[in-house]
């Protein structure tokens, strides 16, 4: 069979995919969607107590400590606690 005979066939299979062909003959635009409303902000949540976070970071040297870790490691993972505490918590 000649192979330009099987391309026409699969030529108006994948255009009857299409759901409708009248769109894709058209040069005529669709018109722009409507715009969206934004959504309100939500309250803004009230800044982290300090005293919370240096609790945070008290607790995590507790559990470092724990594990054996020297002063220095013990001192800079508290520090990076407490900054990661006041970096992430709502309100900042």
């Amino acid at each position: 069979m000649n192979p330009r005979l099987l391309l026409l066939p699969a030529a108006l299979l994948s255009l009857s995919a299409c759901s409708s062909l009248s769109g894709f003959f058209s040069y005529e635009e669709e018109p722009p969607p409507p715009p969206v409303q934004a959504a309100a902000a939500p309250a803004a949540a009230p800044a982290p107590d300090d005293a919370w976070c240096q609790r945070v970071a008290a607790s995590d040297r507790a559990r470092a400590q724990a594990s054996g870790f020297d002063a220095a490691t013990l001192d800079r993972m508290t520090l990076a606690s407490y900054r990661q505490c006041r970096t992430l918590a709502p309100g900042n």
